[in-house]
């Protein structure tokens, strides 16, 4: 499904924020699935690196990653972003496909706000020592795996 940034922009700027459940795992451990995500307006230009920011990817899709730098693509700004757990950054994306900055996270627990002052620490980590990103991609493969197979033997077991 396409999404169209401008009509979300536009509905952001009435409401003053957008509300939405997350989906996926490229963002946990901080973002789990079916966590409630508080985005609000922003100039992409105040963009920090560490920020999560909202936007409409090359494929149509809403995505909700870290930014992580500028870079100069044909004379043009683009905004780098990648998902915390994921190994390779998203293809730099233009000004007009992003919606907004993440402010908060409901989960099923508590709410996060991404102002204080650990979520900045953990922000600035993610983005200035890059292999920290690369331990949480590997120890999600290993852990599912090792959820493998402790159902595998449950079930083996129980046969």
């Amino acid at each position: 499904m396409q999404i169209n940034a401008e009509a979300l922009r536009q509905l952001m700027l009435n409401r003053g924020y957008l509300q939405i459940p997350s989906n996926g795992v490229s963002m946990i451990p901080l973002i789990r699935s079916r966590s409630i995500c508080r985005f609000e307006p922003l100039v992409p230009d105040e963009l920090q690196p560490g920020d999560i920011v909202l936007f409409v990817s090359h494929a149509g899709e809403l995505v909700g990653h870290r930014f992580m730098a500028k870079t100069d693509v044909g004379g043009e700004v683009r905004y780098i972003c990648k998902g915390d757990s994921n190994k390779l950054i998203d293809p730099p994306i233009a000004a007009d496909r992003i919606i907004g900055r993440m402010v908060s996270i409901q989960g099923a627990r508590h709410q996060i706000r991404t102002d204080h002052a650990l979520m900045k620490l953990y922000a600035k980590l993610l983005v200035n020592v890059r292999p920290l990103s690369l331990c949480i991609h590997y120890g999600l493969r290993i852990a599912r795996k090792c959820r493998r197979l402790m159902l595998a033997l449950s079930r083996s077991s129980s046969n």
